[in-house]
């Protein structure tokens, strides 16, 4: 509906879609609705990316010729309207916003796909069906911003009758920001450049700023009771990270959305001592990394994620940070300090919080990869540079914390949250391993 006042036509909203089947979606009954402006709006009847055709009409069309499309070659209602939605928005000759959602029904339009039909699908000979994961549109409510998305999880957490609520804001900025960090915005296929690389963080960084604060929120103030939220969200923010092939370094990449929102909630239940909190996006289901499992967690695979962005030295890349032993944690302690700093007034506190969150990280994911490989897998971090020139074991992170771990034993907050399999004695094992890594690395 490309008309003036066109967004009366919606009378409810209401999200298209998630992960569904493709036969699914083919049955179901479906009425959705996609204007060219809001309910209040005139609209553009020219200066679209087509010549003769308004800028909505120019950029749906742009859509249905391919652009608006899935990995797997599929063009959804929903995944076109959220394709429209944000070039309209974005458009520099556009004054406009467009609103789209159901009018009626729960499925999806098809408007395209490639795969064989469901008839002639091999997996319907042998019982499976085959999951296509449908695009999030973004959201048709007028989102709150910054600091007001804040104060509104502080509300809901602290409120009892308010669980509901708080998980339906939550899944509202997970869908926003899978909505924003889609592929056709973050192409794996793209050529390397340093450009294109420093301007990949940077949108990536924009991509999942407000829902990190959100989790960074919960993580710090959560319950028992807010946990089960905690450990979805996460989950859900990384469904679209399965393996594909692409560049190397894009691929890996795709996780650095992730990373932040590791690192900044994981240091922000590091101050809080809320243990709880941490063990639950450390336990949070993720795709496999490399593929190599149907099943893994959000620390294995975050953890596989920064070796290989390690090895790729892309963080060394980024002006500034050419000598750095350990880049990547390096930028990732400037980055965060003044949007944590903002959240929960660390202060001079800043660094110690990073660090201890940053050295459990690394023993907890080379205990689950022993776990799981039979073998550690030692990731660095700026703790393990200054283990080597510290003069002093209470000012070495890593000594710190395995002292405070010897001291406590089984009641060590990490063990009695369930990190190391709740046992000291897995903790220690790490501890050993590292302790030759590090003197075989020259630093000791």
């Amino acid at each position: 509906m490309d008309a003036c006042y066109g967004g009366l036509a919606l009378t409810r909203s209401a999200h298209s879609g998630s992960a569904r089947f493709l036969r699914d979606m083919l049955l179901r009954y479906s009425r959705q609705v996609l204007t060219a402006g809001k309910a209040d709006e005139v609209v553009s009847d020219a200066g679209g990316p087509i010549p003769d055709h308004s800028v909505f009409t120019g950029h749906l069309l742009e859509g249905l010729q391919g652009k608006a499309q899935s990995d797997e070659g599929v063009i959804t209602a929903s995944g076109l309207m959220s394709y429209v939605y944000n070039k309209v928005a974005r458009d520099p000759n556009s004054n406009q916003t467009p609103h789209h959602g159901h009018l009626d029904g729960d499925g999806d339009f098809i408007l395209k796909y490639s795969l064989p039909t469901v008839e002639e699908d091999d997996h319907a000979e042998t019982g499976r069906d085959r999951l296509l994961i449908l695009p999030f549109p973004s959201e048709v409510d007028e989102p709150l911003h910054g600091d007001a998305k804040v104060d509104r999880i502080k509300q809901l957490i602290t409120s009892e009758s308010s669980l509901i609520e708080l998980h339906d804001t939550l899944v509202q900025e997970v869908r926003a920001f899978i909505a924003t960090s889609r592929e056709e915005f973050f192409g794996v296929s793209t050529p390397y450049s340093q450009e294109e690389l420093l301007d990949r963080l940077r949108r990536y960084e924009e991509a999942i700023d407000h829902l990190s604060m959100c989790i960074s929120v919960l993580s710090y103030w959560s319950t028992t009771k807010h946990l089960p939220i905690l450990h979805k969200i996460a989950s859900r923010s990384v469904d679209p990270l399965e393996q594909r092939g692409g560049t190397t370094i894009w691929l890996a990449l795709r996780w650095y959305p992730a990373i932040l929102l590791l690192y900044k909630a994981g240091i922000a239940a590091v101050d809080a001592n809320n243990y709880e909190s941490l063990a639950t996006l450390f336990h949070s289901e993720a795709p496999s990394f490399d593929g190599r499992y149907d099943e893994a967690l959000l620390i294995e695979s975050a953890s596989s994620a920064i070796s290989e962005l390690l090895r790729c030295t892309a963080f060394k890349q980024i002006p500034g940070h050419e000598k750095y032993f350990t880049p990547l944690s390096e930028y990732l302690f400037k980055t965060l300090q003044p949007q944590l700093d903002e959240l929960f007034f660390l202060g001079v506190g800043y660094e110690k919080s990073f660090d201890t969150f940053e050295t459990i990280f690394a023993l907890a994911s080379s205990d689950y990869c022993n776990e799981r490989n039979g073998y550690y897998s030692p990731l660095p971090g700026r703790f393990f540079w200054k283990h080597k020139r510290s003069s002093s074991r209470r000012t070495s992170p890593l000594d710190r914390v395995i002292s405070e771990a010897k001291t406590k034993k089984e009641n060590w907050e990490p063990i009695r949250a369930g990190m190391f399999g709740g046992s000291i004695a897995r903790f220690e094992a790490v501890v050993a391993d590292y302790a030759s890594t590090i003197g075989g690395m020259g630093f000791i």
